[in-house]
């Protein structure tokens, strides 16, 4: 039996990921200082490539997806944080943190398979 992937450990990091990297940029966009987006971003992108590798064996379709989508996704959060913070969007700003920390309750929130649930059996 093959998990869902949102259901495995890459996915939750990726989940995980995505969940810190927008409560860092709502943070950011509601006056955190720069140092707070400097030092969380390199974070989540070690992330997400971490949840990549480590999801090749078992689902390639979903790592080559997330690969293809990770500098799209990376364009659009940083075009969002920037209008956020300098037209001082204030809701738009919380909506950032809000979903990131839907996400992270999705990641954390969901119990895991156990081991013996996460290997491929040739039925």
């Amino acid at each position: 039996m093959i998990p869902r992937y949102l259901d495995s450990t890459p996915g939750r990091l990726l989940l995980a990921a995505a969940s810190l990297a927008l409560v860092i940029g709502g943070s950011y966009a509601l006056g955190a200082p720069l140092t707070i987006l400097a030092a969380g971003m390199p974070v989540v992108i070690v992330l997400g490539f971490l949840a990549c590798g480590l999801s090749i064996a078992e689902h390639g379709a979903q790592a080559i997806a997330a690969v293809i989508a990770l500098p799209v996704a990376l364009l659009l959060f940083a075009v969002g944080v920037g209008v956020a913070r300098s037209e001082h969007r204030i809701g738009f700003a919380w909506g950032f943190v809000a979903l990131g920390v839907l996400l992270a309750v999705r990641a954390i929130g969901v119990p895991s398979l156990p081991a013996a649930q996460n290997v491929r059996t040739n039925e």
